[in-house]
């Protein structure tokens, strides 16, 4: 049963706010190449809007609601991440055919047959837009950001009770 204070506390509005803070960073990051560093941040910004939440609610908060929040947390900062590499494979028109080039010189290296090299680089050529990419982005930094949600969840909540 939610108490008052709970009904009271968005832990979405809080989410939002963390996951566009933790995206700002990691872009920053990402730009001067610290990649180590960006995901680092990842992590902390979702352990910090977890105990963000906890805090609101005194201290006392269960694993769903407090994996919901980190959850919510890595989708928002998700979303801001794919706008930005939606934005630069869409402005920078020979990213993606160069990394094209470079998967097929990579698999003519292998023992893979040329009819099979050319068919899949036909189908990377149609399949991969900069709105596909957005959509891995998201994809991807949901799924990872879900389970370390998980992971992290276990260290932040809190179902003990305060007797006075």
């Amino acid at each position: 049963m939610e108490t008052s204070s709970e009904l009271r506390i968005s832990p979405t509005r809080g989410a939002m706010t963390v996951g566009a803070v933790v995206a700002g960073i990691m872009l920053i990051l990402s730009s001067f190449g610290f990649q180590l560093l960006s995901w680092i941040a990842f992590i902390g910004g979702i352990y910090y809007g977890m105990r963000i939440y906890r805090k609101a609610l005194g201290g006392i908060v269960s694993y769903p609601k407090v994996l919901n929040v980190g959850f919510q947390t890595a989708f928002f900062a998700s979303l801001i991440l794919a706008f930005f590499t939606y934005l630069s494979t869409k402005t920078n028109s020979s990213l993606i055919p160069s990394m094209i080039d470079t998967y097929e010189e990579k698999m003519k290296t292998s023992d893979m047959p040329v009819e099979m090299i050319e068919y899949v680089v036909q189908l990377y050529r149609k399949m991969l837009s900069p709105l596909t990419f957005a959509g891995i982005t998201i994809l991807m930094y949901s799924v990872i950001g879900g389970i370390l949600s998980a992971i992290l969840a276990l260290f932040v909540r809190n179902n003990k009770t305060v007797s006075l």
